[in-house]
Formats: C-alpha cells, sequence, structure tokens
C-alpha cells in the first residue's frame, strides 16, 4: 500500500499504534480536502475482514489494478444490516453511496 500512500495522499501520518484500527491519515490529492483516517490492511482473496470499533474513516481495498476506497461507517452499517462476515468489494461497492474507485 506505499504505492497508494505515495501517489495518492498528502500530509502523510503514519499510525504507530494500529490498535486503533487505522494505519495513516492523509489527504486525498485532488479528490478531498479533509485529513483522514485510513485503514490500509491487505485483502486476502478478495475479501477484507474489519472491526466495528476502528477509528477509520476509510478503507482502501487494493484488488488488481484499482483501490477502492469506502467509507467505514457506511460499510459497517451495511455489514451489520445485511449479516455479512467477510467483505468482498466487488460484490457490494454498487450498494455504497460513498466511493471512489482509483487505478494503480
Amino acid at each position: 500500500m506505499d504505492k497508494f500512500v505515495n501517489k495518492y495522499l498528502e500530509d502523510v501520518k503514519w499510525n504507530q499504534n494500529f490498535s486503533q484500527g487505522w494505519n495513516v491519515s492523509g489527504v486525498l490529492k485532488n479528490r478531498l480536502n479533509e485529513n483522514l483516517k485510513y485503514d490500509l490492511r491487505p485483502v486476502k482473496n478478495d475479501m477484507k475482514e474489519m472491526s466495528y470499533d476502528s477509528k477509520a474513516d476509510k478503507i482502501v481495498f487494493d484488488i488488481d489494478e484499482k483501490y477502492y476506497i469506502v467509507d467505514f461507517k457506511e460499510l459497517s452499517n451495511f455489514v451489520k444490516e445485511n449479516r455479512i462476515k467477510k467483505i468482498h468489494i466487488n460484490k457490494v461497492i454498487k450498494d455504497l453511496d460513498w466511493n471512489i474507485i482509483l487505478n494503480k
């Protein structure tokens, strides 16, 4: 995920205490003007496990040739309402209102 951070974030600060559920904070270049916290944990087999007590604002999924950025609260609510244990981002992205898809 270093490539994502270097290419798309500015004003970067790495979190040394991952128990808060986020890896890095920064401003998404040319997209947002707000400094947000991003969960960059890796995706395994197109799935990502998540924690409801995370302090992340956004979650980044690194799949194929794209970065999928979704809102943590919206995704958490969707997961709770639909009783999903593992997230297949390609299946849920169409059901989420807030998302950004970036090319690698």
